[in-house]
C-alpha cells in the first residue's frame, strides 16, 4: 500500500513538471466547429475551408493547417477529460486521507510524550 501510494505521488510529480513545459492543444470552438487548438503549434487560427484551419505559432509562423474534428472525437475527448479529472480527485483525496493519518499519528506522539514526561526532583525528593 505505501509502495502504490509513493508510486502515485511521483506520478502526480512527474506529471506535473512536465505539464508546466507547454501547452496542450484542446478543443476551440471556432469557425462553427470544434478545432484542436492552443498548443505551441496552434496559438492563433484562421479560416482554411469549412472544415480546416490554418495554425500559427505565437510569432507568426504557419504551422500546417487541421481539421474538424468529428463529433465522436469531441465525444471522446470530454470523456477522456471527465476521467482524468475523477482521478485528480481520487488524488486528492488519497493525498488528504493521507495528511489526515499523518497529523493524528503526530498528535498521538506528542500526547504519548507529554504523559510520559519526568518532571525533575528537587533537593527534597518532590
Amino acid at each position: 500500500m505505501k509502495n502504490k501510494l509513493k508510486l502515485t505521488l511521483l506520478a502526480m510529480v512527474i506529471t506535473l513538471i512536465f505539464a508546466g513545459c507547454g501547452r496542450s492543444a484542446q478543443p476551440n470552438f471556432y469557425n462553427g466547429g470544434y478545432y484542436m487548438a492552443g498548443d505551441d503549434n496552434c496559438r492563433r487560427m484562421s479560416r482554411l475551408s469549412d472544415t480546416r484551419i490554418n495554425c500559427f505559432n505565437s510569432d507568426g509562423k504557419n504551422m500546417g493547417y487541421r481539421e474538424r474534428m468529428t463529433d465522436q472525437q469531441l465525444s471522446m475527448y470530454r470523456h477522456n477529460s471527465n476521467i482524468r479529472q475523477q482521478q485528480s480527485q481520487q488524488l486528492n483525496q488519497s493525498i488528504q486521507n493521507m495528511n489526515n493519518q499523518m497529523n493524528y499519528n503526530n498528535q498521538q506522539m506528542m500526547n504519548r510524550n507529554n504523559v510520559y514526561k519526568v518532571r525533575p526532583v528537587g533537593p527534597y525528593g518532590y
